[in-house]
């Protein structure tokens, strides 16, 4: 999906894909519900639910824990977060290499078993 500003210029566009979070070289988690998001965010997020489900196969310091306020489009809401992990993501391509992202991602209570990818793209 692209969106458009009120000149009818493109602004960012957005899509759902699967891809794959690499936690080690033991352990790979598929993700069927990654969101790709090329501008409306500045920052990467990933559910709580979805990084308690593989956070035993995460090393400490990937981990960094610290307090941070997050604020959302509408400008008023905010949530507090308390951790961010550093993640590899890859995205399987059939016959080619996959695309590989590696950042940070913010832990956050957001929608269940969702993965937002917004700078790294």
């Amino acid at each position: 999906m692209n969106v458009f500003n009120a000149q009818g210029e493109g602004v960012h566009s957005m899509a759902h894909t699967r891809g794959q979070i690499v936690c080690s070289d033991k352990y790979i988690r598929t993700v069927d519900k990654i969101l790709l998001d090329t501008g409306a965010l500045t920052s990467n997020f990933m559910s709580k639910d979805l990084f308690e489900g593989f956070a035993i196969h995460v090393r400490e310091d990937q981990i960094e824990r610290k307090k941070m306020t997050i604020g959302f489009a509408d400008k008023t809401s905010r949530m507090e977060c308390n951790e961010s992990v550093n993640l590899i993501v890859r995205f399987p391509r059939e016959g080619r290499d996959p695309v590989i992202c590696e950042g940070f991602f913010i832990v956050a209570d957001i929608a269940s078993m969702i993965l937002l990818l917004a700078y790294l793209l």
